[in-house]
């Protein structure tokens, strides 16, 4: 949809052509906007990065990422084998399907239960400014432009009000000097 609303109306020398590629991902936090930065947009050499950051979900899901780091490796391991190999071993094959039982009964004991807190979302504002300063680093190793997009939670929206989070991505981006629009 932005694509089509930043695309000209008319065409011809000296209008600009306008792509819009989303790499968004629900449920994703900011250490995987991180690598996908890394391992996917810099390789397309974009002219502009745009990074939203939702507080409610972004913060608090950083800090479940990393309490969950070792559950979630482990839950990928039996992905190294291909997926055709593995497709096909699921259907034909029970002692596989024995031993997958078991392996996932096995990781699923490191698995943290989270229940996201205030004091979650404050220690997830350490992980975003840290992912955010290796994202800078990024920026200037590649000459990648980022612009940081924060989501203002839905009460702040019907008050019409100004929040501390938007206060803090302000003193952030300022700090890490992103641009940043509110």
């Amino acid at each position: 949809k932005l694509e089509m609303n930043l695309k000209p109306k008319v065409s011809g020398p000296g209008v600009t052509h306008i792509e819009v590629l989303n790499f968004g991902i629900q449920g994703y936090s900011s250490p995987q906007y991180l690598a996908v930065l890394k391992e996917d947009v810099v390789t397309l050499k974009p002219d502009l990065v745009i990074i939203t950051i939702y507080p409610s979900n972004d913060l608090t899901g950083a800090v479940s990422f990393w309490k969950n780091k070792k559950y979630t490796n482990l839950m990928a391991v039996p992905d190294i084998i291909s997926y055709p190999i593995n497709e096909f071993l699921k259907k034909n094959s029970r002692l596989y399907l024995f031993l997958l039982t078991k392996y996932y009964t096995f990781a699923k004991k490191y698995e943290v239960d989270f229940k996201p807190s205030r004091e979650h979302e404050e220690e997830g504002w350490g992980f975003l400014k840290e992912d955010l300063k290796n994202a800078r680093l990024i920026m200037k190793n590649t000459n990648l432009r980022v612009v940081l997009l924060p989501i203002p939670r839905p009460k702040e929206v019907l008050e019409n009000t100004s929040s501390e989070s938007q206060e803090r991505f302000d003193a952030l981006a300022k700090d890490l000097g992103f641009v940043y629009y509110d």
